[in-house]
C-alpha cells in the first residue's frame, strides 16, 4: 500500500503551525507507518517471529482460503484449520490438531526457524508440531508459511530469490 503525502506550506514569516496542526499531522504519519502492521490487513504469511494467536487468520491472495482457529459447530475446542472464505462459510478443507485441540481460545500458532509448525495452549505447552525437520540452508534463512491460492499450506525460504520450497 502506498500512501502519497502532500504538505503545503504557506512560507509566511508569522505564519506558524498551531499544536493541532502538528499534532494532526503526527498522527496522520502514523496511521500511514502503523496501518500496514495492523492485524486486521490481510497477509497470506505467517514468519518466525510473528505472533499468531487465537482470533488472527491469514487469507490466500486470491481470498479463496483462510486458516486460523475454529471451533466446529457448538465445540468449544480449537481447532487449526484452513477453510474455503468465499465459497461456503465454515468449510473446512484441512485441519491441523484433530487429535489434541485446544480446550480454550488461549491457542498460539508458530512458525520456527527451522520450518516447523506449533500449536500451543495458553500454557505454552506444545500439542501439535507438523514435525518438519529443515536444514538450514545458511544464517540468511527466512523461513515463512505462505498459504497459497491453492488452499496448501507450505514453508518457503524468502531469502532466496526464487522462494525456494523447504
Amino acid at each position: 500500500m502506498r500512501v502519497k503525502f502532500t504538505i503545503y506550506h504557506n512560507h509566511h514569516p508569522n505564519l506558524t503551525p498551531t499544536s493541532m496542526e502538528i499534532g494532526s499531522m503526527i498522527l496522520l504519519f502514523s496511521c500511514a507507518l502503523f496501518l500496514p502492521l495492523s492485524p486486521c490487513a490481510t497477509l497470506d504469511t505467517i514468519s518466525t517471529n510473528q505472533v499468531f494467536r487465537d482470533g488472527d487468520t491469514i487469507v490466500s491472495d486470491d481470498k479463496m482460503f483462510e486458516l486460523g482457529f475454529f471451533s466446529p459447530g457448538k465445540s468449544k475446542n480449537r481447532y487449526v484449520g484452513i477453510w474455503y472464505k468465499k465459497i461456503s462459510t465454515g468449510t473446512v478443507v484441512w485441519v491441523a490438531n484433530r487429535e489434541t485441540p485446544v480446550t480454550d481460545n488461549s491457542g498460539l500458532l508458530e512458525l520456527s526457524e527451522q520450518g516447523n509448525l506449533l500449536i500451543r495452549s495458553g500454557d505454552n505447552t506444545v500439542i501439535w508440531s507438523s514435525n518438519s525437520t529443515v536444514l538450514m540452508m545458511s544464517n540468511k534463512t527466512v523461513v515463512v508459511v505462505q498459504l497459497l491460492d491453492t488452499g496448501n499450506l507450505v514453508v518457503w525460504d524468502k531469502s532466496t530469490k526464487d522462494e525456494s520450497l523447504i
